[in-house]
């Protein structure tokens, strides 16, 4: 028996304006005192303060901590937990991207939690859920508002891996694409890829069902129609509000039937030498789709079609890499400090990313995975 499950976020509310209402939203969840959670960064440059405004005219009490980083470790997420476990928050609100979100969702569990972080790696190793996570996506790539996932860098490893359970699930999902507009260019780019690239591998893998094809189709659609838009003028709305639901649907689908090879070798090149997740997403989904195509030339057809392209994976591979030069997604793992020597050591650890590589439709051994990075060295 081929069973299929289907879940997201308990609310999600989306529309120009929407995070005015999150104070009214956070009512309704029974909140009190809020722990807004975003980086320093985002911070510095007064990015919380729309949630802050609407939690102020509500009349609720909030505190924010800059804490989260780029590449959240356990080390980083444990200190913010130990940080947070005597302030008696009873909701915790997420605002910016990926990594400021998984921040939030992993702190929220160990709130409650006993197990140290580091065992909890894995899925359905999490044993309670915590208080109220009400989760504000500020780029459009992730999903991560919308998934049961939390990603984390191994430091001592050098790579990365995923906390999977239910209790990660966000409480609300507040899309608002007038937070996004001052999306820096290069972000834009790689997220909005990294969105499409969620949508393409759930679509084309081992555990594709019904529920998930639907929303990965048209979150593709919805992206590759306009993440150059976004990228050529960030203050179009409607390219920024077409990429967060785009990107929000990318969730869904990965949460419905899992990614694949693309983010199973991206974890590796993310935890050794810091390449952006979008980025190193985007790097390798060229080289990752030639080997996988064999198997799964039909669904690449239809990848293609939903793209607006005649309906054929030479179609698709041509406007993916029309996509990665107009977006100027570097292409080169050497600029990140990689070389050949380094490659060895890349392919045995993403040979272990087992959870994503047994969803590819096409196995890929460790001399698949080492060419592969080394057709990166250029």
């Amino acid at each position: 028996m081929k069973l299929s499950l289907f879940r997201t976020a308990n609310a999600i509310y989306s529309g120009r304006g929407s995070v005015q209402g999150l104070g009214d939203i956070a009512k309704e969840l029974g909140t009190n005192r809020v722990a807004i959670i975003c980086d320093r960064n985002f911070h510095e440059l007064g990015g919380y303060k729309p949630v802050a405004d609407a939690l102020t005219a509500s009349g609720l009490v909030y505190a924010v901590f800059p804490d989260a980083v780029s590449e959240p470790s356990v080390k980083t997420v444990t200190d913010l937990a130990v940080k947070l476990a005597d302030e008696k928050f009873d909701t915790l609100v997420g605002i910016g991207g990926g990594s400021a979100m998984d921040t939030t969702k992993l702190v929220s569990v160990l709130t409650c939690s006993k197990k140290p972080l580091m065992d909890m790696v894995g899925t359905n190793l999490v044993d309670c859920r915590g208080g109220v996570v009400i989760l504000v996506p500020t780029t459009a790539g992730t999903g991560s508002e919308v998934t049961p996932n939390g990603i984390l860098t191994l430091e001592d490893e050098g790579r990365k891996a995923g906390v999977v359970s239910p209790f990660l699930l966000p409480d609300a999902a507040i899309l608002d694409p007038e937070l996004s507009v001052s999306l820096p260019k290069a972000l834009t780019a790689s997220t909005g890829m990294d969105g499409l690239i969620h949508s393409l591998e759930s679509y084309i893998g081992k555990k594709a069902n019904t529920l998930g094809d639907a929303v990965a189709l048209q979150g593709i659609t919805l992206i590759a129609a306009n993440v150059r838009q976004a990228y050529r003028d960030g203050s179009d709305l409607d390219a920024r509000e077409n990429m967060l639901h785009g990107s929000m649907l990318g969730g869904m689908a990965l949460t419905a039937a899992g990614t694949a090879a693309v983010h199973a070798l991206a974890y590796p090149i993310g935890g050794k030498f810091a390449v952006p997740h979008g980025v190193a997403n985007s790097m390798l989904l060229l080289p990752v789709l030639k080997n996988t195509r064999p198997a799964c030339e039909e669904r690449l057809a239809k990848v293609a079609q939903a793209m607006g392209l005649p309906a054929n994976a030479d179609a698709l591979e041509q406007e993916i890499a029309n996509l990665c030069e107009e977006l100027e997604i570097p292409n080169n793992l050497g600029e990140f400090g990689c070389g050949e020597s380094d490659l060895d050591d890349l392919a045995i650890s993403a040979s272990k990313v087992t959870r994503l590589l047994d969803n590819n439709p096409q196995p890929l051994g460790i001399p698949e995975i080492r060419a592969i990075y080394a057709s990166l060295l250029h």
